[in-house]
């Protein structure tokens, strides 16, 4: 199974409650019922947090959609199939509505995999939180009841962690680009007696670094005159460098 597992329920508001349209994601162990090291597989082994259905009723009553989002990889693990999840969460529901009568949950979606699979939607991945948004706000219309294997397009699960960093992206970088500068120049002084060799080497492969970091963290493009100019003038340095002695 590539895709992940989403149980529609049929969206449902306390009466004289106007939708707000915000979604409320929610875990499911550890913050609807108490968690186990050795997972929840069976219905009877689920037991709701105090205060958790109260919790959930308030939502609905303040308007919100309710969405859980959980990591079962026991499902992958072939402890137990997509049929044993649907009846835990038919019984979490159930005892929830006995607790508080508007602790609905709209929408459960779950990740059946492993950490290893490199799956777009196990947390921390956003991929069900996507797939939660489309579902709730009307993009995406999957029948009630049990879906299996529903497929996460990649492009929207994609995280650029560097991007909105480039501060700790060139500390990170730099320092340990700086270390190995060092320790390079120190190796060739010793081994050749002269350290225009590594010189020129770096030289040439900042040529090569400074157009892309430009492009990934700036998106200009590598061919813009100003980059051109630039690389240009480093070229011009080097020669300099090289040829005046």
């Amino acid at each position: 199974m590539e895709g992940a597992i989403v149980e529609v329920s049929q969206t449902k508001f306390p009466s004289n409650t106007i939708p707000n349209g915000s979604i409320a994601y929610l875990d499911r162990d550890g913050v609807i019922n108490i968690g186990s090291p050795n997972y929840i597989n069976y219905p009877d082994e689920l037991i709701l947090l105090e205060g958790a259905a109260h919790s959930i009723g308030e939502l609905k009553r303040s308007g919100f959609f309710t969405c859980i989002v959980t990591n079962q990889s026991a499902i992958s693990r072939g402890l137990w199939n997509e049929l044993r999840l649907s009846e835990i969460h038919s019984k979490m529901q159930e005892l929830l509505l006995i607790e508080d009568k508007d602790a609905h949950i709209d929408l459960v979606i779950t990740c059946p995999h492993r950490q290893i699979d490199r799956c777009n939607c196990r947390k921390p991945m956003p991929g069900m939180l996507h797939l939660g948004h489309a579902q709730l706000r009307g993009d995406l219309s999957l029948q009630d009841g049990l879906n299996v294997n529903v497929t996460i397009p990649k492009q929207v699960t994609r995280v650029n962690w560097w991007k909105d960093k480039p501060l700790l992206a060139a500390i990170l970088y730099s320092v340990p680009t700086g270390i190995c500068f060092w320790y390079g120049i120190k190796i060739c002084y010793e081994e050749w007696g002269e350290v225009w060799g590594p010189r020129f080497l770096i030289f040439s492969m900042s040529y090569l670094t400074f157009p892309i970091l430009t492009w990934y963290f700036l998106n200009e493009s590598m061919f813009t005159i100003k980059t051109m100019m630039c690389v240009f003038l480093s070229f011009l340095i080097v020669a300099i460098q090289l040829f005046w002695r």
